[in-house]
């Protein structure tokens, strides 16, 4: 299932989404001749599901989604992406997770070949569904957490 992509230019692109079968695993392609052939991406192996995926800059993209983790894991709010605003609940309008989660971000730097973690996601974040980037230091990401509240994270740095 593919859910996300974005193209720096005419040729080069990523998109995110994730494995149907078995165990649900994200996945990243990444092109560089303008979708003629799609190369798979190399994502850290507790990847759950890649849902958005956003071009900054240079060879450097964002990706958010979820890990296969266990989301009841109680930590301190990191100095990067803090809970916002809480805005009234909703529902997840049918999608099922599908076991235990925890939010993902993910950087790469060579125009989608290798992804890594990037930034520090609270642990009471269980699946991060968007995200806009202003530039690569501001942005926001729309999140759920663990009480299926849905947050809004910012970050200034990155």
């Amino acid at each position: 299932m593919v859910v996300s992509m974005d193209f720096k230019n005419i040729q080069n692109g990523c998109l995110g989404g994730w494995n149907e079968e078995g165990i649900p695993r994200g996945k990243v392609l990444y092109t560089v001749n303008s979708g003629t052939t799609w190369n798979f991406g190399s994502l850290p192996d507790s990847v759950r599901t890649v849902v958005s995926i956003q071009y900054i800059y240079g060879a450097m993209y964002y990706a958010s989604g979820a890990f296969n983790d266990d989301p009841f894991r109680v930590g301190e709010p990191s100095n990067n992406f803090r809970p916002e605003t809480f805005m009234k609940e909703l529902d997840a309008r049918g999608y099922d997770r599908g076991g235990n989660t925890k939010g993902c971000f993910l950087k790469t730097t060579d125009d989608g070949l290798t992804w890594n973690t990037y930034g520090v996601i609270p642990d009471i974040i269980t699946f991060v569904y968007s995200m806009d980037f202003l530039d690569s230091t501001v942005g926001y990401m729309v999140a759920e957490d663990r009480f299926d509240r849905p947050n809004i994270l910012k970050t200034q740095n990155g």
